[in-house]
């Protein structure tokens, strides 16, 4: 198990702060070395997140926050790349020779397609 020595025996002053003698646990961990984050949320929402931890969706409602801050984050990375390719288009558009054939090829490998 986990022992706390008083902060005098592992070389500080204070008798009133304790250290842990051992590593700490990973439930430990996460409190200590991650950013917490509180929000407010409606009765509906709340229903909601519940329902996704009740049917297997996420873990837990840390969990189900967790994984849609995740998902937002990975949308607007998504919407920035499509963003930046559109306006590289749009600076320097493709010509017609780079153009030519497409229509062609498309069908071709749609063809070889064993629908």
């Amino acid at each position: 198990m986990y022992s706390l020595m008083p902060a005098t025996e592992v070389g500080r002053r204070s008798s009133t702060t304790y250290t842990l003698s051992v590593a700490l646990p990973i439930p430990l961990c996460y409190a200590k070395c991650m950013a917490q984050l509180v929000t407010r949320v409606d009765d509906s929402l709340l229903a909601d997140v519940d329902a996704l931890v009740s049917e297997g969706v996420a873990a837990t409602r840390s969990d189900a926050v967790r994984l849609g801050l995740e998902a937002l984050v990975e949308r607007h990375r998504r919407e920035q790349t499509a963003q930046a390719i559109v306006e590289a288009y749009r600076r320097q558009p493709q010509d017609d020779e780079e153009l030519a054939g497409l229509d062609e090829a498309t069908r071709a490998l749609i063809k070889e397609e064993p629908w």
